[in-house]
């Protein structure tokens, strides 16, 4: 791997894992403090959104250019769901291909049917590490994976069972990847010591383009934790 291809494999894991960490919305806020917010988000976010745009690679520049372009007009809206779009999920289809052929991160395959994970390990090195979530099963499924606050000894079911603040103070997300049924996707993660949860809170039934109204697919079994060392 090049200096230049490592530079931007760093910036993508690192814009990634501040985008899958937004802040938390009051349901009670007005639409104005919904986008003060999220454009301050936007803020915060803009240095490295730079970074990632700059080390652009050229088989990759026009997936990063349509990524930026639109995440920034997502902040400057102050709605991120603006960002849930066919041609910005192909774009970030686009780019995670190429960082699995070209950024030469440890890659864990995890299967996901309609009840469990296959294929988490107990233990994780510590570093970038690509996660691969094959959908073998009916439903969406997701693979939310989160780092646990350091010291905290509550089980696996009661981390989940927790809400708002109190999940939020112990409980870290730094990535998502979700398929369809039949689809692989891939996310990316900067491990770092510690230990950390996979979960699915896609409910059960949930089709493409329909939302299921069963139980979240974690009731039914589809969790699991592991250490980075």
């Amino acid at each position: 791997m090049t200096p230049a291809v490592a530079s931007f494999c760093g910036a993508a894991v690192n814009l990634q894992a501040s985008m899958a960490n937004p802040p938390q919305i009051d349901p009670t806020a007005s639409p104005d403090q919904v986008k003060a917010t999220v454009q301050a988000y936007g803020a915060q976010v803009e240095p490295l959104l730079a970074k990632f745009q700059q080390t652009a690679t050229d088989p990759a520049r026009a997936d990063v250019t349509s990524i930026v372009q639109r995440t920034r007009a997502a902040f400057a809206a102050g709605d991120l769901t603006t960002l849930n779009t066919a041609d910005f999920n192909n774009a970030q289809a686009n780019l995670n291909r190429y960082m699995l052929g070209n950024c030469g991160y440890p890659q864990i395959s995890v299967t996901a049917s309609d009840n469990r994970y296959q294929g988490l390990p107990a233990t994780v090195a510590a570093g970038n590490t690509a996660f691969m979530l094959s959908n073998v099963g009916t439903d969406v499924h997701e693979l939310q994976l989160a780092r646990v606050a350091v010291g905290d000894t509550e089980t696996l079911d009661q981390l989940l069972s927790l809400t708002g603040q109190q999940y939020a103070q112990k409980i870290t997300l730094i990535g998502d990847a979700t398929a369809d049924p039949g689809q692989i996707t891939a996310v990316f993660a900067a491990l770092t010591p510690g230990r950390y949860v996979v979960a699915d809170f896609v409910p059960q039934g949930t089709k493409p383009g329909t939302d299921g109204t069963g139980p979240q697919h974690y009731l039914l079994g589809m969790k699991g934790e592991f250490t980075v060392q």
